[in-house]
């Protein structure tokens, strides 16, 4: 799997129970950050409340802005 580059755009989608809005950032353990774009949450199903996120990934958070942290787990 290739990683995005600064300025892709990348489908992530984000389980937690703080509201997501777009503007917000979601970054991971190594710093990596994206800008919510778009989002979709899921109303039915196994993964209901799921966020369906489209993200820019960007390279330095803006000052001021919402972060939420993102875990990576293992896909099966």
């Amino acid at each position: 799997m290739l990683k995005a580059s600064v300025g892709d755009e990348v489908s992530i989608h984000y389980d937690s129970d703080d509201p997501v809005e777009i503007g917000d950032l979601i970054q991971t353990r190594t710093g990596r950050t994206y800008k919510v774009t778009a989002l979709r949450i899921q109303k039915s199903g196994i993964h209901k409340g799921r966020y369906h996120l489209r993200c820019l990934v960007i390279e330095t958070p803006e000052i001021g802005t919402l972060v939420h942290q993102l875990f990576w787990y293992p896909r099966k």
